[in-house]
């Protein structure tokens, strides 16, 4: 998975699942396999398995998981429901770990320590609030949109036609750069990569920041693959838009 083969993943996720299928972790993985592959419905499923049928504090994190998926789906009211129901849980989770020291008085808690969760509590609680709000501007950012932006999208980049179109896929590996529309990025050819004889690393300045789309899980429908175009030493393209809130698209120049 950390190389990317998220479709190989799932295979040895599933191999471990044979052999235990109630082993959290596989379940786990899996589920992010699918969303690092772009493949939210299916992530959901199993974040949803992935949950424990108790409260505990480990379901803050697969809820945080969920609420970014349901992002991806445009499910933005539903996201901050999970957002919100991971606070609960890391609300409750510090009042029960508080009580339980209080109660141990042969070693009571130093100030230092309670400090420590207290902080920690608030840490968590922050960054789920964080995801909140993110999912409220997305769901503005969307609601603001006309009802036929994606027409006129679609119709734009049929315009321009699929072969002089890419698809910019791996970004969370490096940062998630952000683009702009009009940026000029490079394109250069990784003939020893040894995951893909057709690898199109994608630069910006000279900085990786993700790889052409070379599968029909990732390349939007609209654009060519790295299979599909021919390169030179150095490519030259143009970030064009964010299409459909899902795929990077930049326009070849070069």
């Amino acid at each position: 998975m950390d190389d990317g083969d998220y479709l190989k993943a799932i295979e040895y996720f599933d191999k471990a699942l044979e052999i235990s299928p109630q082993y959290r972790p596989p379940i786990f993985n899996k589920a992010k396999a699918y969303y690092y592959a772009g493949m939210y419905e299916d992530a959901l499923r199993w974040f949803n398995k992935s949950k424990f049928s108790w409260k505990c504090i480990d379901n803050y994190v697969i809820l945080s998981w969920i609420g970014d998926t349901l992002n991806e789906l445009n499910r933005f009211d539903e996201a901050i429901e999970a957002y919100l129901e991971a606070i609960d849980i890391i609300n409750e989770d510090y009042e029960k770990t508080i009580k339980f020291h209080k109660e141990q008085r042969w070693n009571p808690p130093s100030d230092s320590y309670l400090k420590s969760l207290l902080d920690e509590k608030n840490k968590r609680v922050s960054s789920m609030k964080d995801s909140i709000d993110y999912s409220k501007k997305l769901k503005k950012e969307t609601h603001i949109k006309p009802k036929n932006d994606f027409n006129d999208q679609e119709k734009f980049l049929n315009s321009i036609g699929k072969e002089n179109l890419i698809t910019i896929t791996g970004t969370f590996f490096y940062d998630n750069p952000q683009f702009e529309k009009g940026m000029i990025l490079n394109l250069i050819k990784e003939e020893n990569n040894e995951f893909d004889s057709d690898a199109i690393a994608v630069y910006l300045n000279d900085v990786k920041v993700g790889y052409v789309a070379n599968s029909e899980r990732t390349c939007c429908y609209l654009t060519s693959k790295a299979s599909d175009i021919q390169i030179q030493d150095i490519s030259i393209v143009e970030y064009i838009s964010y299409f459909a809130y899902r795929h990077h698209i930049a326009k070849i120049i070069k």
